[in-house]
């Protein structure tokens, strides 16, 4: 051997480089199956109507409601979620007036009887 010239381990460079990808690509798909089998994905929450809701708080099944806005997020004791949303009752201007009515007929009903 003369001084200048590297030493080959008889190996070509195009095969270390193979070599070294087909690691890389082992190595990726062992920490990415390792993942999907840790990480479980989360349950998609359950949708309630508010008479749905009522039944299970009935029940004892509820642990705890968050209201935001419209919206109710709930916790069940067996550590599920719920969503809901509340019942929008429209307002009208009438409203008072109709309720003071009734109100009204009702004192008077109760006079006459």
């Amino acid at each position: 051997m003369s001084k200048g010239q590297p030493v080959s381990n008889g190996m070509k460079p195009n095969f270390t480089l193979y070599k070294n990808i087909s690691w890389a690509l082992v190595t990726l798909l062992i920490i990415s199956i390792t993942f999907s089998l840790l990480f479980v994905p989360m349950k998609k929450p359950v949708e309630l109507t508010i008479s749905q809701l009522v039944e299970r708080i009935n029940k004892g099944e509820v642990e705890k409601i968050i209201v935001r806005g419209n919206d109710l997020s709930i916790d069940l004791k067996n550590k599920d979620t719920a969503i809901a949303k509340k019942e929008n009752i429209p307002l009208d201007d009438h409203l008072p007036r109709q309720v003071i009515e009734f109100l009204l007929k009702e004192a008077e009903w109760q006079e006459t009887s």
